[in-house]
């Protein structure tokens, strides 16, 4: 096929990819008796497991999903940078910071329409309808000119005045109904090839009431409707025939009964210290929470130093009481996929989630006032700690069910799609769901 026809094609076919925050392979049974998320399994493959990356935080998975590549590879570790004496500092919010191609630059040189609603690390991004995930942490900036700045401006103000009624700032579900009626809209309008959707309420839902909650179910119910939004505005644009599903989660999520704080004991080692505020004033040793697993920063470069932090987390994680499961050094988190700034991080027993602040007890219990029950953040090859994903559409196997995949098999395979490929992947193309 000559370059002509086959770019003339690829431009009369149609990608979605929605990332549902922690969607789970626990919610296999439940989603597969909702209307459109059944209708979705019964049109292509599922994929009841699928193992993500480490730290399992959303934002290190997200730029996994659409790049094939572990975060040591892609370079976003964490959801922001640690800061102990400014922890109120900017996440990943962008583009730039990402190492490597990504699966809409590849549609971009392809010629192909693009869009993302929400996707993390998109700031910047040459998108060409692009509503990024970034908000103001210094008072004098502005929400409305962030978005503005690293987004696409008149697209912007052409959604927000359509449907910015539905908002209200980042609040659920307000946010995720914006978002699926904004994308439903823009796919009937301006039919992207490439559309990527991301939806948090289910993260918020079970961050706040548990993994179990009815609160949770309920955005399950809600996130379905989402969905069926979007495949709607396909079918009324007549390219539905021609469009390519694909859902999917971006890691586990487990319930915890107790709070870790290891800056506490890095405190009473003087290793840490306060002003009357609780500010960090000075720093040699720091534990940066990722929920279910801890970065330990170490702001003196010497070996005398890196042996009394790990002795100390040794020592805690000898006594069963202060949950710790592993510490892993640098080389060890290399070959786990992650490299930052760190010397060490700390992973938690099931049970377990770490807090950064050194004025809360080194164990205690969470409380039934607490504001959270359930993170992520853990290794994602931890027992039962799973995602899922739904491969829909034309491209793929009807009707058939897969056990497990890794989520950096997502940007390969979608790439193949696209008859081209991502040379950096650390994943494979799932050739075996392909038609």
């Amino acid at each position: 096929m000559n370059n002509t026809l086959h770019n003339k094609n690829l431009k009369d076919s149609y990608l979605v990819l929605i990332s549902i925050d922690a969607l789970n392979a626990k919610d296999y049974e439940s989603i597969k008796k909702m209307s459109y998320f059944s209708e979705l399994m019964q049109n292509g493959t599922t994929a009841t497991k699928a193992v993500g990356v480490y730290p399992s935080l959303t934002y290190p998975s997200h730029v996994s999903i659409i790049t094939g590549t572990y975060p040591y590879k892609h370079g976003i570790y964490d959801n922001k940078p640690c800061n102990p004496q400014q922890p109120n500092v900017p996440w990943f919010f962008y583009n730039k910071d990402i190492k490597v191609k990504t699966l809409y630059q590849l549609a971009r040189e392809k010629g192909l329409i693009t869009s993302s609603f929400f996707w993390p690390v998109t700031a910047g991004a040459k998108i060409n309808y692009n509503c990024p995930p970034i908000w103001p942490t210094y008072k004098k900036e502005s929400q409305t000119l962030l978005s503005l700045k690293y987004g696409t401006p008149l697209f912007l103000i052409e959604i927000n005045k359509k449907f910015g009624w539905l908002r209200d700032g980042l609040k659920y579900p307000n946010l995720d109904n914006f978002t699926a009626v904004s994308a439903a809209y823009t796919l009937k309008k301006y039919k992207p090839n490439l559309l990527m959707v991301a939806f948090s309420e289910l993260d918020h839902e079970r961050h706040k009431y548990g993994f179990y909650s009815k609160q949770a179910l309920k955005s399950l119910y809600s996130t379905n409707e989402r969905v069926g939004l979007v495949m709607q505005a396909a079918k009324d644009a007549g390219i539905f025939d021609k469009t390519t599903f694909v859902i999917l989660g971006d890691h586990g999520f487990l319930d915890f009964t107790k709070n870790i704080s290891l800056n506490n004991v890095f405190k009473s080692n003087d290793l840490l210290k306060l002003n009357n505020e609780a500010q960090v004033t000075e720093c040699k040793a720091y534990a940066h929470s990722a929920g279910g697993s801890a970065q330990i920063y170490l702001y003196d470069n010497n070996k005398s130093l890196e042996d009394k932090v790990f002795n100390i987390l040794n020592k805690l994680k000898e006594q069963e009481i202060y949950g710790i499961e592993a510490i892993f050094n640098k080389q060890q988190a290399k070959e786990k996929g992650v490299v930052g700034d760190f010397s060490f991080i700390v992973e938690a027993k099931k049970g377990y989630h770490f807090v950064a602040s050194a004025l809360k007890p080194l164990i205690e219990e969470v409380k039934l006032t607490a504001k959270e029950f359930a993170t992520h953040g853990y290794d994602p090859l931890k027992n039962d700690y799973y995602t899922m994903t739904i491969f829909s559409g034309y491209k793929f196997i009807s009707n058939e069910i897969i056990n497990k995949i890794n989520l950096i098999d997502v940007a390969p395979t979608l790439a193949s799609i696209l008859n081209s490929k991502l040379p950096e992947a650390d994943g494979r193309i799932l050739t075996e769901i392909l038609v």
